[in-house]
C-alpha cells in the first residue's frame, strides 16, 4: 500500500489556503477518489468521472469482489482512497484494493449492544468509525492499528453510533441514535482527529441537570425546555442522527439532519416548538454554537426523521439550496441564503398523514421506513438536477395505551406500538429527478422494490442506483431511461461510489443487505467492483 499520511497532509493545508482564498474545499482527496460518506463533505455525490458512458454502459462486468463472509443488515457507505476502498461490518472495519479486492486489513471488535453501522470517515492517514456502544475508534488507515477510542454516549440509554462520522479541519463530527429510547437524547460531538479529544458537545434536545457534557457546550436554544411544552411528567427524548451530515466548508457550517421526538406515534406530546426534531440544524464546525434550524416536519408522530444527509446546491441560476428529503416522502429546497423553505414536493405516495395513531390502528403512507431513508439527494450539476430515492410502501400502527417504557428501552416501535407494514410484495421504490431551482419533477423511474441506496450521478450524464430487489442498475440522467441492469445475489442498501485509482474508472457497490424487516433476500455482505474489460 501507498504511504497515506504524506499526502493527506497536503490535501489538508490545500484545503486550508482554498478556504483563506475564499472558495469552499469540497474534500480531502483528488478529482479521482471518494474520500467522505457522500464524496464531497457537500454531499452531492456527483462524480467527476467520464469514461463509462451511455454507449458503452452495457458493458461493464464485475472485475472482482470482496466477500465479508458476513450476514447481516450491509448498510455501510464505502470510502476511496489512494490504494485502498475502507467498509464496515457491524463488528469489522476493513481495507481493500480498489482494484483487485484483495484484503489489506482488517481490525475485528467485540462489540456489545445494537447492531448497525454506515460506514466511516477519512482524515490525515486515518478511519474513524462508530460503534454500538457510544464510541468512535480511530485506526490508521494503511496499517489498521487501533489509534484511540473515546466515549461520547450511554449505551444503558440505548444510545449508539451508527452514522459515518465527516472530517472537516482536523476535526470528526459524528451523531448518536437512541433518542427513541426512554432516556436516550440526540447529541452531536466535535473530536479532535489527531487524539480523540471532545472539542465540543451540543444537545439537539433539551439538557436536564443530569446531562453532564462531556467536551466544551455549544450555545444552544435547546437548553430552554419549556418551549416544547410537554407534560412535566413526560420525558424530553429524540433528536437522534441516524446518518452522516454535511458541511459548507466556506462558511464553516455544520448541517445535522435530526430525529424525530419521543415518544413517538403520539400526537401533541410535544405542542409546543420541539425544537431541532424532525429538523435540519446548523451549527459552528468550530465551537458548536447554535446557528439555525429549519423544522420540516412539524409534530412529526409517524417516525419521519430527517435521516439523511442534506446536499449542498449551487443551482443554474446561482441559488445557493439545501436539499432534503425525510422520511415523509418529500424533497425540501431551503434557501441558504435568505433562510427560508422554498418548496416541498411529494417524492413518493402519500396518504392519511394527518390522522391519530389509536388502539383500533391508522393506515399511512409512507410508513415508518419512508421516504426517503438513510441516504440522501444527489446532485448532477451540469443537468442541474437533484435526484433523490424513495420507498413505497405504507404501514398500519395501532397504540399500546397501557405500555410503559422503561429506561432504555424503544418508546414506541415494538413496544408501545404495533406496527403492521403491508405485504412485501406490495412494497416498491423510485428513483425521481426534480429541477433544482423550481423543484418540479424532471422524470420519475418506478422500481419494483425499495430504493434505500446511494444514488451516484457522474459527469458522463448516468445515475447508478440499485434497490432491495438486489438491481443494480444505471439511468440517463437527462431521461430516467434505463441503460443497463444487473441482479446481484443480495439486497442493495448501503454505499455505490464511482472512482479512478489509476487504472480507469470503477463502480464499487456494497450489496447483501440481509434484513428480514426490509427484505426476504439473504446473502452474505460483499463488495462487488465493476468495470469495461
Amino acid at each position: 500500500m501507498k504511504n497515506f499520511r504524506s499526502k493527506s497532509s497536503l490535501q489538508s493545508s490545500l484545503c486550508i489556503l482554498s478556504l483563506i482564498l475564499g472558495s469552499a474545499c469540497s474534500h480531502g482527496g483528488s478529482e479521482g477518489e471518494w474520500p467522505s460518506y457522500n464524496r464531497t463533505i457537500g454531499s452531492d455525490r456527483y462524480a467527476p468521472q467520464t469514461s463509462i458512458n451511455a454507449s458503452n454502459v452495457k458493458n461493464l462486468k464485475v472485475l472482482c469482489q470482496y466477500d465479508t463472509k458476513d450476514t447481516f443488515a450491509f448498510q455501510s457507505g464505502l470510502i476511496q482512497v489512494e490504494s485502498a476502498i475502507f467498509g464496515t461490518t457491524d463488528t469489522d472495519s476493513f481495507s481493500i484494493n480498489p482494484e483487485t479486492c484483495v484484503e489489506n486489513w482488517r481490525a475485528h471488535e467485540d462489540f456489545k449492544g445494537a447492531k448497525g453501522n454506515r460506514g466511516l470517515a477519512y482524515l490525515d492517514g486515518k478511519v474513524f468509525r462508530g460503534t454500538p456502544g457510544g464510541s468512535v475508534i480511530a485506526y490508521d488507515a494503511e496499517s489498521g492499528q487501533k489509534l484511540w477510542t473515546t466515549n461520547l454516549s450511554d449505551d444503558a440509554k440505548g444510545e449508539a453510533i451508527k452514522a459515518a462520522p465527516i472530517a472537516f479541519e482536523g476535526r470528526i463530527y459524528v451523531g448518536n441514535v437512541g433518542g427513541d429510547a426512554k432516556g436516550g437524547k440526540g447529541q452531536v460531538f466535535a473530536l479532535d482527529a489527531a487524539t480523540g479529544r471532545i472539542d465540543w458537545h451540543f444537545f439537539l434536545v433539551p439538557q436536564n441537570l443530569k446531562d453532564v457534557p462531556k467536551g466544551s457546550l455549544g450555545d444552544s436554544p435547546s437548553r430552554l425546555s419549556g418551549v416544547w411544552k410537554n407534560d412535566k411528567n413526560l420525558l424530553v427524548g429524540g433528536g437522534g442522527t441516524w446518518t452522516s451530515m454535511t458541511i459548507d466548508a466556506k462558511s464553516r457550517t455544520l448541517i445535522i439532519p435530526g430525529g424525530n421526538p419521543a415518544p413517538e406515534f403520539v400526537q401533541g406530546a410535544y405542542p409546543g416548538e420541539s425544537l431541532m426534531q424532525s429538523s435540519v440544524t446548523l451549527l459552528d464546525t468550530i465551537t458548536g454554537a447554535y446557528k439555525k434550524h429549519f423544522p420540516l416536519v412539524l409534530q412529526d408522530f409517524h417516525d419521519w426523521d430527517v435521516s439523511s444527509a442534506p446536499a449542498l446546491v449551487e443551482t443554474k441560476s446561482g441559488k445557493s439550496l439545501l436539499a432534503v428529503t425525510p422520511k415523509n416522502g418529500k424533497l425540501y429546497r431551503i434557501d441558504l441564503v435568505a433562510g427560508n423553505l422554498l418548496t416541498e414536493k411529494a417524492m413518493t405516495r402519500i396518504e392519511n398523514v394527518d390522522a391519530p395513531v389509536t388502539a383500533e390502528g391508522v393506515r399511512f403512507c409512507p410508513g415508518m421506513l419512508g421516504g426517503a431513508s438513510w441516504n440522501g439527494p444527489a446532485f448532477d450539476k451540469e443537468n442541474n438536477l437533484i435526484f433523490t430515492g424513495q420507498v413505497d410502501w405504507c404501514a398500519t400502527a395501532r397504540l399500546d395505551p397501557d405500555f410503559k417504557a422503561e429506561k432504555g428501552e424503544i418508546w414506541a416501535g415494538s413496544k408501545g406500538i404495533k406496527i403492521d407494514l403491508d405485504d412485501k410484495a406490495k412494497s416498491g421504490g423510485f428513483v425521481v429527478a426534480s429541477n433544482a431551482d423550481t423543484g418540479d419533477k424532471i422524470w420519475t423511474h418506478r422500481t419494483d422494490f425499495p430504493v434505500v441506496a446511494a444514488l451516484t450521478p457522474t459527469a458522463a450524464q448516468i445515475l447508478f442506483a440499485g434497490d432491495l430487489g438486489g438491481n443494480f442498475f444505471a439511468l440517463d440522467s437527462k431521461s430516467g431511461k434505463r441503460l443497463w441492469s444487473t441482479e446481484v445475489d443480495g439486497a442493495i442498501g448501503a454505499g455505490i461510489i464511482s472512482y479512478d485509482a489509476g487504472k480507469g474508472q470503477r463502480i464499487a457497490v456494497a450489496t447483501g443487505m440481509s434484513s428480514p424487516l426490509w427484505t426476504d433476500k439473504k446473502a452474505s455482505a460483499k463488495i462487488l467492483i465493476y468495470g469495461l474489460k
